[in-house]
C-alpha cells in the first residue's frame, strides 16, 4: 500500500510531459490519488501503532527500534529491489515504456518516504541473492507486547 502509486503505471503517464514533470500530474483520477494517499497514510499509522504496542527483539532477546530497523529497513530493501529490476529491464532492452523512466521511478519512490528521514538509503542490492522482495531472515527477530503501550494517535 505504501508504494501503491509508485507501482501504478498511470503515475508515469500524462497528456503533457512538461506539466507532468513540473507538477507531478498523471493519469490517476484525483479521487483515486487521494484514496491512495489516504491508504498510504493509514499504513504508516498502522506501523507506528504496532511499534507503540509491541517491541521487536534481536536474536539474543534485546529490544531494537523495530520501526527503523525492521519496517523502514524492509521498505528500503523493497524500494532498492524495484529500482534494480527497472535498471535490469532497461539494460536488457525489455523496457519500452518511455514515460516510466528510471529517473521518474526514483523520484516517486523518494516521495513515498518523504516524511520519514530515517529510511535507510535506497541502494542497489549487494548480490543477486539479495534481489528479493521477501522479508529477509524473519527468524532473526522476536516480538513481545510492551507492558505499557506507548501512546500513539493516528494522524
Amino acid at each position: 500500500m505504501i508504494m501503491m502509486n509508485v507501482l501504478d503505471l498511470r503515475t508515469y503517464d500524462s497528456a503533457n510531459k512538461e506539466i507532468r514533470s513540473k507538477h507531478d500530474v498523471n493519469l490517476i483520477p484525483a479521487v483515486e490519488r487521494y484514496e491512495m494517499a489516504y491508504a498510504r497514510g493509514r499504513c504508516w499509522d498502522i506501523l507506528q501503532w504496532f511499534f507503540s504496542v509491541y517491541e521487536i527483539l534481536d536474536k539474543i532477546g534485546n529490544p531494537i527500534d523495530g520501526f527503523k530497523s525492521v519496517a523502514l529497513f524492509y521498505l528500503s530493501q523493497q524500494a532498492s529491489v524495484i529500482i534494480e529490476f527497472k535498471k535490469r529491464a532497461l539494460k536488457s532492452g525489455l523496457d519500452d515504456n518511455s514515460h516510466f523512466t528510471l529517473k521518474s521511478l526514483e523520484k516517486q519512490m523518494k516521495n513515498c518516504f518523504l516524511n520519514y528521514s530515517d529510511v535507510p538509503e535506497i541502494r542497489p542490492p549487494a548480490l543477486d541473492r539479495d534481489l528479493t522482495l521477501s522479508f529477509p531472515n524473519p527468524q532473526r527477530y522476536g516480538v513481545r507486547k510492551l507492558a505499557v503501550a506507548k501512546p500513539y494517535e493516528c494522524k
